[in-house]
């Protein structure tokens, strides 16, 4: 068995948390600030801090939303660390990740900056749609996901650079917790169009990928639904 990755902090090692009023990005399960955070014994660094919404959107089959659902970070914490050890654990590239308290409230902290202070995480969408080498990365990456029974929404993920070269990341585990398995298909739809969006032929392959790898029960089926409507062959 594999060793359970090393948390990155505890929240009694924070020694202060300080959120600014730059907004880095908005969601259906809040927002994103630019923060700084001291833990003790080591030096201030800059971190984004996410402030969730009390209520999340429910959706249907097509993705519209239909209503609004109560929702308690604190619900889900236990599901949130799972995530992250179970794609540490996968080779999966993710940011550092903690939940902290601040102002009485939950929130996420997790390290997505350079030592410049820049943003290090490009969009996916549009990074992929360069037509660069990142679409096969990303199709290993999603194929790791869809085997441990995620159904990743497409802004879970960017990609950075580092000394390696480019690298895809998952910086945003909403979509892991809460969809969990379902939504698969809708999912891996909005996937291909944009991996493969000029080219049935790779997308029909990178689905029987995934097939292959799905083993959790509502997954398959999606993904079997998916195949047997010929979806593979319909234009974006």
């Amino acid at each position: 068995m594999a060793p359970k990755p090393r948390e990155w902090m505890k929240p009694e090692d924070v020694e202060w948390l300080k959120v600014s009023q730059l907004k880095l990005g908005e969601g259906n399960f809040g927002k994103v600030f630019a923060g700084r955070l001291k833990l003790r014994g080591k030096k201030p660094i800059s971190v984004a801090v996410k402030k969730f919404n009390p209520s999340i959107p429910i959706t249907d089959g097509r993705g519209r939303i239909i209503d609004r659902h109560p929702f308690r970070v604190e619900d889900h914490l236990s599901e949130y660390e799972r995530a992250v050890s179970e794609l540490k654990t996968a080779g999966i590239r993710i940011p550092k990740i903690a939940f902290v308290k601040h102002e009485g409230r939950t929130v996420q902290v997790s390290s997505i900056f350079q030592k410049e202070g820049k943003t290090k995480i490009m969009d996916a969408r549009s990074f992929v749609r360069t037509g660069s080498i990142a679409a096969p990365q990303t199709l290993r990456v999603l194929t790791k996901l869809i085997e441990r029974g995620y159904s990743p929404h497409f802004d879970s993920m960017g990609f950075i650079h580092n000394r390696y070269g480019l690298s895809p990341i998952v910086f945003d585990l909403d979509s892991f917790v809460i969809n969990g398995p379902f939504g698969a298909s809708l999912q891996v739809e909005d996937w291909l169009h944009t991996l493969f969006p000029d080219d049935a032929s790779r997308r029909k392959e990178a689905l029987e990928t995934l097939i292959d790898a799905a083993k959790h029960p509502e997954i398959r089926q999606g993904l079997l639904d998916l195949k047997k409507r010929r979806w593979f062959a319909q234009p974006p």
